[in-house]
């Protein structure tokens, strides 16, 4: 079902049920992450204080035993740099001196190589061998023994031989020993011992891990959180559970945080991350914190967890306080509004009823309802409706009755009904007043057009007589219109023919001008040819000439060759002067050929002009064919028209005659429907006769409003 379908009371409560309900929803959802965000942060902020907190105590312990082992060895030292070194017994009371002050401490030892402190070797050699490597310790009853080493085993270890290279102190890993029947832990420190500035052995005390492993069980973060110590390497050295001593970390942690973990703690970086804890079963945050004790660069790493589970328990209770709240706020909402919707829902349902009853025509019925409110007033004006809208019914019906006498009164400037009904009741008074007199007019207008059909009618029939008339003229003309285009046409063929005739000989003419032309070129190549001839018999003359006065200066002997010369000189003389007649006549038949090209010109200019005079007047015998051929469909048409306009004027004379017989048929109902319009009472004033333009107008005016 669709929103606007609802009833009123679902529409106000549903909505905004639905809103309170969303925004408490999401108030609890934000308030409660932000609770667990704050409650982790303050868990992990409370396990970075603890773990801080204990690693500086674990690391002034570990400190503090290195302190120790650094005064055992300057003591040693100096001891040893006095001319007479200091009785090895008094040493050994100093050792005794350092576990009775300090309960801490499991032990205390020196280890000098041979020959290195007093030279006493041989002296003390009943004793302990002559080696001077002595260890004090508690023994299970807490009882504080001396050991004397006969050997130097172990001493190419890193617990001896990197303290001896080193100036400062070496901390060793952490270990079990037993004491008794008791395994404890120990931490182990040691110092090079120095005479005169070179090392000459190694002092060291051990350290009991018992205090540190009692402090460590003791750290409890809610309830199942715990501590625990791991060495630099991932070994455990102290945890709440024993089981886990000596364990590597790095096996009890997830794969895919594995590496950062054992990077953080080898680097000497903090550290956090999520596992399932085997030793409490349940899921807990790690926080491991580094710290680095006597500058060895091999940090430690202090460790706390914390149940997760129980960092979230507060702000699950939290979250179920605000949804307990969200819901005692919905539920007094709920009621709330539900009272509101009641006292609003049931006016407007007697609102509603009223109206129905006003839908189905009923105008009777009111609603009576003590509100002074926006409902109350909404009713009342809903009553005044009510009485308007009887008041117009009963208007209307007397209107049905045909008494266009009666009348409302509008209530105001927008009471469009009530204006409409007065304006309808004046209208139809009106209308009715006009339709009586248009009816009259009718009456009259039919006989007039009655008479008007017998004219039209006869003057058809004589139209009809003269459109054949005219049809027969109009075929004549087509039959001459036709026979001039077929002439036109013949003309246009013949006037195309010579056009291309005309053609070809300009075409003819232009190849003969061509021929003159290279009949031009061929002359004045003859000339040049003629020429050249000119000049070899000049030269020949002037070498008969040459050869003439050779053959004189030769006297008798040259007479035969002046005989030849001669000769030659007159043949030179006739060649010279056909040369000159044969130039003559080729230059008079270059003058003839220019002159016969110029006349050739001008007859292809002549020509050209004839084949365009012709073109132009093939154009024009085209252009009267064309038009002929046009005239001709022209008068087709017309022709056709003029049958057509003759089947209309046929048509015109039968209309004509119906027309009489419908405007008779006319008057017949204008008496009727002047009959009809005595049922309707009109206001005094009303019953005189219009003009007839005027009644026309006023009947288009009110059937335009109307259509309007």
């Amino acid at each position: 079902m669709r929103f606007k379908n609802w009833k009123l009371r679902y529409k106000i409560l549903v909505p905004v049920l639905l809103t309170v309900f969303v925004l408490l929803a999401a108030n609890s959802l934000v308030v409660s992450r932000q609770v667990y965000n704050q409650s982790v942060a303050d868990a992990k902020q409370l396990a970075d204080q603890i773990a801080v907190g204990y690693g500086k105590e674990v690391k002034n312990m570990i400190e503090e035993a290195a302190a120790s082992s650094a005064t055992l060895s300057n003591m040693v030292s100096k001891a040893a740099d006095y001319t007479q070194p200091v009785e090895r017994e008094f040493i050994v009371q100093y050792l005794h001196s350092i576990l009775e002050s300090n309960s801490r401490l499991s032990g205390a030892w020196v280890i000098i190589y041979p020959n290195q402190y007093d030279g006493k070797e041989a002296e003390y050699m009943d004793q302990y061998n002559g080696i001077f490597r002595v260890w004090v310790y508690r023994d299970a009853q807490g009882q504080i023994k001396e050991n004397y080493a006969r050997n130097q085993d172990g001493l190419d270890a890193d617990w001896f031989q990197v303290p001896f290279t080193q100036s400062k102190p070496y901390i060793a890993k952490p270990y079990p020993w037993k004491v008794g029947n008791e395994e404890k832990w120990l931490l182990s420190t040691a110092t090079s011992t120095k005479k005169n500035g070179k090392s000459i052995g190694v002092c060291g005390v051990d350290f009991f891990l018992t205090d540190l492993q009692s402090q460590i069980k003791k750290v409890s973060l809610f309830e199942t959180g715990y501590a625990f110590l791991v060495f630099n390497d991932g070994t455990v050295v102290a945890h709440q559970n024993d089981q886990f001593m000596a364990k590597n970390l790095y096996d009890y942690v997830p794969e895919d945080v594995k590496t950062k973990v054992k990077t953080a703690v080898t680097e000497g970086r903090t550290v956090d991350y999520y596992n399932h804890s085997a030793a409490t079963d349940e899921e807990l945050y790690y926080h491991l914190v580094p710290f680095d004790a006597a500058e060895q660069n091999k940090p430690w790493s202090f460790g706390v967890t914390v149940p997760t589970q129980k960092i979230s328990a507060h702000a699950k209770s939290m979250a179920w306080s605000i949804v307990t709240y969200g819901f005692i706020t919905l539920v007094v909402l709920f009621l709330v509004i539900l009272w509101l919707t009641r006292t609003i829902v049931l006016p407007v349902n007697r609102a509603v009823a009223f109206v129905q009853q006003v839908a189905l025509g009923d105008y009777s019925q009111r609603i009576f309802l003590e509100q002074k409110d926006e409902i109350g007033q909404l009713t009342n004006e809903m009553n005044k409706m009510g009485e308007s809208l009887q008041a117009k019914a009963e208007l209307a019906e007397k209107i049905a009755n045909g008494d266009l006498t009666a009348s409302i009164e509008q209530l105001s400037d927008k009471d469009m009904l009530a204006k409409s009904l007065n304006k309808m009741t004046q209208s139809l008074a009106s209308i009715i007043h006009d339709v009586n007199t248009a009816t009259q007019q009718i009456d009259s207008g039919s006989n007039q057009v009655s008479d008007a059909s017998q004219n039209l009618s006869q003057g058809a029939t004589e139209q009809a007589a003269a459109l054949e008339e005219i049809t027969s003229s109009m075929g004549q003309i087509g039959n001459q219109t036709d026979r001039n285009a077929e002439s036109a046409n013949d003309a246009n063929s013949i006037a195309t023919s010579v056009r291309t005739e005309a053609a070809a000989g300009a075409s003819q003419m232009q190849d003969m001008i061509d021929a003159m032309a290279k009949i031009d070129e061929s002359s004045q190549a003859i000339s040049k040819i003629i020429k050249v001839i000119d000049e070899i018999a000049f030269q020949t003359n002037l070498l008969a000439l040459n050869a003439a006065v050779e053959a004189a200066r030769a006297g008798q002997h040259g007479k035969g060759f002046a005989v030849v010369a001669e000769e030659v000189r007159n043949l030179a003389s006739r060649s010279s002067k056909a040369a000159q007649e044969t130039n003559s006549l080729i230059t008079g038949s270059v003058e003839r050929v220019n002159k016969g090209s110029e006349i050739a010109e001008m007859t292809a200019k002549t020509l050209a002009e004839i084949v365009g005079g012709v073109e132009k007047v093939a154009d024009l015998i085209g252009n009267i064919a064309g038009s002929s051929s046009e005239q001709a469909n022209n008068i087709s048409q017309i022709n056709g028209s003029l049958t057509q306009i003759e089947r209309v004027t046929q048509a015109n004379t039968a209309s004509a005659e119906e027309t009489a017989a419908a405007a008779e048929e006319l008057s017949a109902q204008s008496q009727e429907l002047a009959s009809r319009l005595e049922y309707f009472t009109l206001p005094q004033g009303s019953s005189g006769v219009a003009q007839p333009q005027a009644t026309r107008s006023n009947v288009i005016s009110y059937n335009q409003n109307w259509g309007a």
